[in-house]
Parts: C-alpha cells; sequence; structure tokens
C-alpha cells in the first residue's frame, strides 16, 4: 500500500495484490506535523516529500496531521468570521462581568451605581443572567466557526439554563431572594432536559 496526503494521509490500492511494500507517506514540507516529527526510512521520492514508514508510524503520523489540521482549520476560520470572534469576545466579556456581580455585588456594582437602593441578592441575580447571555454568545460564535450552524447555539442554551437553575437554587438557600425564584429555576431546567432531547438523533419508527 501507498500513503499520500496533502494533511493527512489517505490509503491507495496497491499496485499489485501480492506486493507488501511498507507505507509510502508525503506531506508538504509546510505540515508542522512532518517539521516536529522524525521519521526513520530512506525517501522514496526525493524532492517530493516522501518518507518510507512502517504501519504504526502511519498511523502515528496519520493521527497527528489530521489533529494539527484541525487546529490550523479552527483559527483560519476564527480569523475569516468576524461576526463570530466579535461573538467570542463578547461573550467572554459578559460572561466575567456576571462572575463579577455573583461573587462580589456589592463591590462590583457599587463602581457605577448606588447599592443601597438594590438589595444583594437582586444584583447577584442580574449578574447570572448576565452569564447567561455571554454562554449564549459564545455558543453562538464557537458553533459558527465550528459550522454548526444554529446548533451551537441551540447546545449553549442548554449549559446557560443548567446555570440559571443551579444559581437560582443556591440564592434562594441562601435566602438571598424569595423561594419564589425555585419556580423560574424549575422552568429553565425542564426547558434544558427538553432541548437536550430535541437534539438526540432520532430514528424513523
Amino acid at each position: 500500500m501507498y500513503l499520500q496526503s496533502a494533511l493527512s494521509p489517505q490509503v491507495v490500492p496497491a499496485r499489485s495484490s501480492s506486493q507488501r511494500s511498507p507505507h509510502l507517506l508525503a506531506f508538504p514540507h509546510a505540515n508542522p506535523v512532518l517539521r516536529r516529527h522524525t521519521v526513520t526510512g530512506l525517501p522514496a521520492r526525493p524532492g517530493h516529500g516522501w518518507v518510507q514508514v512502517d504501519r504504526s508510524q502511519a498511523r502515528c503520523l496519520r493521527v497527528q496531521a489530521s489533529e494539527s489540521a484541525t487546529s490550523v482549520s479552527w483559527r483560519e476560520k476564527l480569523n475569516s468570521k468576524p461576526a463570530a470572534r466579535a461573538s467570542i469576545l463578547t461573550g467572554l466579556y459578559i460572561t466575567m462581568v456576571g462572575l463579577a456581580l455573583a461573587a462580589a455585588p456589592y463591590k462590583v456594582f457599587g463602581l457605577l451605581f448606588d447599592t443601597s437602593t438594590v438589595a444583594r441578592g437582586w444584583i447577584q441575580v442580574g449578574g447570572i443572567l448576565a452569564v447567561l447571555y455571554g454562554i449564549y454568545y459564545l455558543g453562538a460564535g464557537i458553533g459558527d466557526c465550528l459550522d454548526m450552524g444554529a446548533k451551537g447555539f441551540y447546545m449553549s442554551t442548554i449549559l446557560g439554563r443548567v446555570v440559571l437553575s443551579l444559581s437560582f437554587a443556591w440564592l434562594a438557600g441562601a435566602k438571598a431572594v424569595p423561594q419564589g425564584i425555585l419556580i423560574l429555576a424549575a422552568v429553565n431546567l425542564l426547558g434544558a432536559v427538553g432541548m437536550t432531547r430535541a437534539l438526540l438523533p432520532h430514528t424513523a419508527s
């Protein structure tokens, strides 16, 4: 058999069924996997990037090349999609602000507003909602970069609503807000379960 690839090796038929020659791999010299991976063997085609390896080395190189191509593809997509990049940055910013408000409500909220007019627990609720929106932005941006379409956002709503439900339950347990907030926690948890079931693959009956 012979292996040849631009980014990751692919198997092509051997010249004859009885031939049992070693694998031959071809990688462009720009491939970082080949640059950092030393293979023992003689070049089969000098100047064309061919090297002679055994089966175990071929599998190893194939996996490493695939991982490298995925990493490069992610960076390229992020740079080529300004809206997705802006969504991810916005999500990070909103999430960090929300976490800060939930952890230190008076200190963070007091930087801009009068804390004497708002209860500590409701400031934390605002922070939790900010985290929720941040997760949505992150899901939409990452999903766009991974060519997942709307599924990236759908999946982020599951995580966001679970975080919201647990956080509201925590605030209710600490008696920072009225116990009625547990109803909102339960509704959002049920919504997360419903979305999870909707995203599962369905087989035709």
